[in-house]
């Protein structure tokens, strides 16, 4: 039995050795002979991935959505995208019950402002199913959506025509055929705005995001707690006496929150990563800021298994070229484990980052050309950060006032419809493996 145990063990260490070995950490961009640009992705039900962003390079007359699926493999399925004449951006995508997706973002083509809150929502496909654009007279824009219990939509964004200040929070509920249920307004007198909106385990959801109407600085990151009618339970400002903004944020099994954005209060420099724990009730279990003399500033964090936690953003401090994708791994107490740069001898700024099925991740942002254009970069880590594309890393840690503050208002808007879909042929480039 004793033999037949370390033969088991043994022929383990073996097969776990030729997995090792047989990684493959991809490096790759997509585009072509204009801009094009990614914010978004997530991983698909089917075990590929959905890019979006946008780009210039396809017989446009100015950016359309753009949007590419991946297979498992990173292999291109197909690629699309959607606009009027004018200038059209995703900023948020989420795969819905039905299977298919529903894409957040702003169009100045449609509309009855200089820009205006743009949802479409397409099969799995990338068949347009439904448009809706939402706004006033002003600039009205969606940063990011969720799905809703009921199988409706909740936008989060900035509107500028509605409001009791410069700007407000823009909360928007849509059922499931796009059609507004009710809309809000948060905010002060000053610029307040959202760019992520999460579900709460606990009910309702929780919307990130800025204010220069509250808190302790110049801006502070602004976090509120709505519930699922859109009625405010609690708000919370976090910052010093400088800049800070939230752009990503997730909740545990503890139902604690984690977000990431940047901040200016706690450093001698330019800005840092800003990464702040909180409980379900918004009080603050800790911070931390990490960075170097110039910018870095942290887009999106990604919970693993051990209960740590990836961030990514990009930094000017270390790596390559001028920016480069900037990624830390902490642990639950915020310990600090690795700090790695990736990147080109140019602007690479990262964008988001997703978990794929192979235990691996993907760092999704965009990088500069020859010819000062943009390409979407992708680069695949491991858990520990391997990867192809490195460069020289680095951060000090340091640890950085809490108020609170906010008006709700309800609104009616205006809505139309409008977007033209077009399949293009986007080109992908290995750049290492």
């Amino acid at each position: 039995m004793k033999i037949i145990f370390r033969f088991f063990f043994v022929l383990l260490i073996f097969i776990n050795g030729l997995n090792a070995q047989n990684i493959n950490y991809n490096c790759f961009t997509i585009g072509d002979n204009g801009n094009d640009e990614a914010k978004t992705a997530i991983i698909t039900s089917d075990g590929g991935y959905l890019i979006g962003g946008w780009t210039n390079s396809y017989n446009t007359d100015d950016y359309d959505i753009y949007l590419i699926k991946l297979s498992g493999k990173n292999n291109i399925e197909w690629s699309i995208t959607i606009g009027g004449t004018e200038h059209e951006a995703a900023n948020s995508i989420k795969q819905t019950n039905d299977g298919g997706y529903v894409i957040a973002g702003y169009t100045n083509s449609y509309g009855f402002g200089s820009f205006d809150v743009y949802i479409v929502k397409i099969d799995k496909n990338g068949n347009i199913e439904w448009t809706r654009v939402i706004g006033g007279d002003k600039d009205d824009r969606a940063n990011d959506i969720a799905q809703t219990d009921d199988g409706g939509y909740l936008i989060a964004g900035t509107t500028y025509s509605y409001g009791g200040g410069y700007s407000d929070i823009y909360i928007i509920k849509l059922n499931n055929l796009g059609e507004i249920m009710w809309e809000k307004t948060i905010g002060g007198k000053g610029y307040d705005g959202a760019n992520i909106i999460i579900n709460s385990n606990e009910g309702g959801y929780l919307v990130g995001g800025y204010t220069s109407s509250y808190g302790s600085g110049g801006e502070d990151i602004y976090l509120i707690k709505i519930s699922n009618l859109g009625d405010l339970e609690w708000t919370r400002t976090i910052g010093g006496n400088g800049d800070e903004n939230a752009y990503d944020i997730i909740q545990n099994d503890d139902n604690d929150y984690i977000l990431v954005g940047h901040t200016t209060s706690y450093i001698e420099y330019e800005d840092d990563f800003y990464i702040v724990k909180m409980d379900d009730n918004g009080n603050v279990k800790w911070t931390k800021s990490i960075g170097g003399i110039e910018h870095e500033n942290a887009i999106s964090i990604l919970e693993v298994n051990d209960g740590g936690f990836i961030i990514v953003g990009s930094t000017f401090t270390y790596g390559a070229g001028l920016h480069d994708f900037y990624v830390t791994k902490i642990n639950s107490y915020a310990e600090v484990e690795w700090i790695k740069c990736f990147g080109t001898d140019k602007n690479d700024k990262a964008a988001t980052i997703i978990k794929t099925n192979y235990d691996n991740f993907l760092i999704i942002g965009n990088t500069e050309t020859k010819n000062y254009d943009k390409d979407i970069l992708i680069i695949q880590i491991d858990k520990n950060g391997n990867g192809c594309c490195d460069s020289e890393s680095g951060g000090e840690i340091k640890v950085g006032g809490v108020g609170s503050g906010g008006t709700i208002k309800d609104v009616i808007s205006q809505t139309t419809t409008g977007g033209n879909i077009s399949n293009v042929n986007s080109s992908k480039k290995e750049i290492c493996q």
